[in-house]
């Protein structure tokens, strides 16, 4: 196992785990509540159609991936840390194969 080198936007410690606590919060509150009306007599020139929106595109998204993507797909590119690899050279990139057989 190698140790990966943090990038510059980092939060070290319990402000990090505040602010992620705290994004998720903040998110799950704005995604429940952006799928409700505007109006209580809801009729199709004021509904909101977010849910439908993003309903479709999730569901095209999933079609594409099973499809096309999950056989192109090779994951991303991490770096890896010198003091990992007996100083053999000082950052190296490395793919990960993420669920492909």
């Amino acid at each position: 196992m190698s140790r990966t080198v943090w990038g510059p936007w980092r939060l070290p410690g319990a402000i990090g785990i505040a602010n992620n606590v705290f994004a998720c919060a903040y998110l799950s509150f704005v995604f429940f509540f952006s799928f409700w009306p505007s109006f209580a007599a809801v009729t199709p020139a004021n509904m909101n159609w977010a849910v439908l929106v993003t309903g479709a595109i999730a569901g095209i998204s999933a079609i594409y991936y099973a499809v096309w993507a999950r056989k192109t797909y090779h994951g991303p590119v991490i770096e890896i840390d010198e003091r990992d690899l007996s100083g053999r050279v000082s950052v190296i990139e490395q793919r990960h194969d993420l669920g492909s057989t």
